[in-house]
């Protein structure tokens, strides 16, 4: 028996089989409906996330951190499984800038978004008196 064909990302395709026998009379294709691969639904926590930075110094510019999310030892890919969307991420002070981690459509994983924190702290100033 030969299987004709894998499916291994997100998907359907026609799980089909090919049987030959020891004679050259008979070769039979078997079709035993869809192969589907679906989204593996998971559960995101601190513990599965590392941010590239988690405290940024105000310089007047809007900040977001990059992440890399392992699940199972199996790492997200950024470009087809999840992005990144920041807010209250200028200004320095005591409010912690968020981090949105949510799933893009597509992708190998099914979650709810996971909200992440970082912040802005206030830039050094440096006062110097012209005189001296």
């Amino acid at each position: 028996m030969t299987y004709l064909d894998s499916l291994t990302n997100v998907g359907t395709k026609p799980n089909v089989f090919t049987v030959d026998m020891d004679t050259t009379n008979y070769h039979v294709t078997i079709n035993f409906g869809d192969l589907t691969v679906t989204r593996k639904s998971v559960v995101i926590t601190d513990s599965n996330v590392v941010w590239s930075d988690t405290s940024f110094v105000y310089d007047g510019a809007a900040h977001c951190p990059d992440a890399t999310i392992t699940i199972d030892g199996v790492s997200m890919d950024p470009a087809s499984d999840f992005s990144i969307t920041c807010s209250d991420n200028v200004k320095a002070g005591e409010k912690s800038a968020l981090a949105v981690v949510t799933m893009k459509e597509g992708g190998d994983f099914e979650f709810a978004d996971y909200i992440g924190r970082f912040s802005i702290t206030p830039a050094p100033v440096t006062v110097t008196d012209k005189n001296v």
